[in-house]
């Protein structure tokens, strides 16, 4: 079995099919979807097994305010958030619980949970393109993800998630290159991109 340095998860609503796990195998970027009605975290659970990544880069909070924990006033947001436009993990609530419970699972396993904000890591790779909102934008920038990346993309469907999936992955490969970017508080949560 490979055990990969990391892989990418773009996290979704449990059952809606949204979730998107990204890796690379054979030299190209491959990209597998839950499936709707499916139960994700137990998609995401098998496939990191199957995989044994070191790192997962995962577009979901991965904690909470300081103020949780007596540290501060701000009950909403975390300084990532803020200094990322990011969306409060109280807003994601559930998927934010979810998020946190898996990366407590796997932690004695020695796989270590980073967050990602896809978005970030989209505008550092295509700067000058909009982020694509649906299926048809998304066919039109693959072939340029392609190019900047250096790697083909197969992804089972051709959506937002399975693109963000890739980006996480990115944000992973930037991270082991020494060029990923991190902001929030160490001691409260980084987003890295």
């Amino acid at each position: 079995m490979t055990q990969y340095d990391f892989i990418g998860i773009d996290f979704g609503a449990k059952n809606a099919g949204t979730t998107a796990i990204c890796f690379i195998l054979d030299n190209k970027l491959k990209v597998i979807q839950s499936k709707k009605g499916c139960d994700a975290d137990l998609f995401c659970h098998n496939w990191i097994k199957n995989l044994s990544p070191r790192h997962i880069l995962i577009d979901a909070p991965l904690s909470l305010p300081l103020a949780y924990f007596g540290k501060g006033e701000d009950f909403f947001f975390r300084l990532c958030d803020r200094e990322t436009a990011a969306m409060s993990p109280m807003f994601l609530g559930g998927l934010t619980a979810r998020a946190m419970r898996m990366a407590a699972h796997f932690k004695p396993q020695g796989i270590v949970f980073i967050e990602t904000y896809p978005r970030l890591v989209y505008e550092q790779l295509l700067p000058d393109l909009p982020k694509p909102s649906n299926k048809n934008e998304v066919t039109s920038i693959v072939p340029k993800l392609e190019e900047v990346i250096g790697i083909n993309i197969q992804m089972d469907h051709l959506d937002v998630h399975g693109m963000d999936a890739v980006l996480a992955w990115f944000a992973g490969w930037r991270m082991l290159q020494g060029q990923a970017i991190q902001k929030g508080n160490p001691l409260e949560g980084l987003i890295t991109f």
